[in-house]
């Protein structure tokens, strides 16, 4: 057993404020026996749960202190790190240490690479006994290929090519990785010497699209020894991370569209009223033609109690299909309309300006809409039929030339086409009530627009870009900024008013440049117009390495 603790604490000397997460450790007790031999022993303890006495080992102290509290988002992305301190004195025992970091975004859970420190006695029977495992594996892949050889030797019109050889050597490539990947940590970038430690700066990179605003960093460790007996040591507190973001510069306000309203509009509503063949008469009790006469009587009422149009005129236009003669179909269509007009006065008896509105038109043979049909029909001979009518002028020859040469399909047409064809419009001409002039603006909210606000909360800077571009503002170059596309932020930025945020995000721009001079002076006339940049300035590594480089302190405080 190893008594221990990963814990998290704040300093209290500290200057700036960090977090530590602390392995608690001691020492082991050594003595001399009768003979003059030196010999060790472990401490125990009484287990509460069942009385008996436990060995245990208490290990020298290795700290985890969080680098910085507060990250900055740089294209995209953000850099966990954290420092690991290990006593120099560690390196020489026979001990390895493995710290597995966790990261707890909201509930979702990212595991880090280890952080793995070994003795040098660990180290070097670790080195022995990956030799022994290679020199196996190796042995057995040599013995295969031998074996394939004397294979093709005896058989050499029967041999198969044999991949035994090849799963071997993935089998031993795969333990050299696992191996190398658990004995030293991939993620450590520095080891720095201080004093009587030694002091591992650890660092991994996420997209910052996948993480929210405040992150919670916690730590499981467990301690190996040469005889690979494995000892957990107890979870501590958790380090905090929050990530900073120029996303907090954003201009908030909606932004709006223009919106063109006429004052003329035109609505159609198509009606499809059945007459008897030849007949002018409306019989509401023919086919569907109650429900049809109903459906234009509901658009009349709505349009009179909207109170939002005024009507200027009703047009019916009663059309006719192809089938017989072209002068016979015109005269029966304009008899047809001055028909349904008639009987539609009644209806429209309470408002008597709605009667003399009303005005008749009339298509003699609805070809138009044939067209339509056939060109959205499945009818494989549809193109060939519609180069025919568009080919040939005269209606009753187009008719004629159609059921020569397509007799299946002309049938198919009268059939179920035809019928259709034989609708009445009811076009509604009407005027915006109260309205003078005939176009008028109206500013909309943008909705894509708020949207890509939304998404760069989100951190979702590519979905939003295209929705931003039309406006090129503020935060078109907060986007680009946040992508690392400097040059074309600053060139956006230029183009708008001079605010504090302005020269606060062209300070960060051009140190992002290396335009240090002109970003120093940016940042100072940022503070002047606003003092809260100060304290901004030092979360953005940008400025606050400009602070410590142009030694600023005093300009800034004083």
């Amino acid at each position: 057993m190893v008594s221990g603790l990963v814990n998290v604490r704040q300093p209290a000397n500290a200057e700036k404020k960090t977090e530590e997460n602390k392995v608690e450790t001691g020492k082991h007790i050594t003595f001399k026996d009768k003979d003059g031999q030196e010999k060790t022993v472990m401490t125990s303890v009484r287990d509460s749960t069942n009385g008996e006495y436990m060995l245990t080992s208490q290990l020298d102290e290795v700290t985890v202190t969080a680098k910085s509290k507060t990250v900055p988002e740089r294209n995209g992305n953000i850099t966990i790190s954290f420092m690991v301190s290990v006593p120099e004195t560690y390196t020489k025992k026979d001990w390895r240490v493995t710290i597995h970091p966790t990261l707890d975004n909201e509930g979702e859970k990212h595991e880090l690479k280890s952080v793995v420190v070994a003795g040098e006695q660990f180290r070097n029977m670790e080195g022995r006994r990956k030799w022994y495992e290679e020199r196996k594996l190796n042995r057995r892949i040599n013995k295969n290929k031998k074996r394939v050889e004397r294979r093709k030797d005896f058989y050499p019109y029967f041999y198969r090519n044999d991949s035994t050889t090849d799963v071997l050597v993935r089998e031993l490539d795969l333990w050299t990785e696992g191996n190398e990947r658990y004995n030293r940590s991939w993620v450590l970038d520095t080891i720095v010497k201080n004093r009587k430690n030694l002091e591992y700066y650890y660092k991994q990179d996420f997209r910052t699209e996948e993480m929210r605003r405040k992150l919670k960093l916690y730590f499981t460790a467990k301690v190996e020894d040469l005889g690979m007996a494995t000892y957990h040591l107890r979870s501590g507190d958790t380090l905090n991370y929050f990530i900073s973001s120029m996303t907090q510069f954003l201009d908030r306000k909606p932004r709006y569209i223009r919106e063109t309203v006429e004052r003329k509009v035109t609505e159609t509503t198509s009606a499809y009223i059945h007459f008897p063949a030849g007949s002018t008469v409306v019989d509401d009790t023919l086919h569907n033609n109650r429900e049809e006469i109903e459906k234009v009587y509901r658009k009349m009422k709505e349009i009179n109690e909207g109170n939002e149009f005024i009507v200027d005129s009703i047009v019916l236009i009663p059309a006719c299909s192809p089938e017989g003669s072209f002068q016979a179909n015109k005269i029966l269509a304009e008899k047809r309309a001055v028909s349904l007009k008639k009987y539609l006065e009644p209806a429209l008896q309470s408002n008597a300006e709605t009667v003399d509105l009303v005005k008749v038109q009339y298509k003699a043979e609805n070809w138009d809409k044939l067209m339509q049909m056939l060109s959205e029909s499945d009818i494989e001979q549809k193109e060939d039929i519609l180069a025919l009518i568009k080919k040939t002028q005269d209606p009753d020859e187009r008719e004629r030339k159609i059921s020569v040469a397509f007799p299946a399909v002309y049938k198919k047409l009268k059939m179920e086409y035809y019928p259709k064809l034989r609708t009445v419009d009811f076009v509604f001409h009407l005027s915006r009530r109260g309205m003078v002039e005939d176009v008028m603006y109206t500013d909309v909210i943008d909705t894509e627009y708020a949207e890509a606000i939304k998404l760069m909360d989100e951190r979702k800077y590519k979905e939003a870009m295209p929705k931003l571009l039309e406006y090129r503002d503020m935060n078109t170059a907060i986007c680009y900024m946040s992508l690392g596309y400097n040059g074309t932020a600053v060139n956006i930025l230029l183009e708008q008013p001079e605010t504090a945020d302005r020269e606060y995000l062209l300070a960060v721009l051009y140190a992002r440049l290396n335009m240090d001079e002109l970003a120093v002076q940016l940042f100072l006339k940022s503070c002047k117009m606003d003092e809260s940049k100060i304290e901004r300035g030092e979360l953005d590594p940008e400025i606050a390495e400009l602070i410590k480089e142009n030694n600023l302190y005093n300009q800034l405080y004083n």
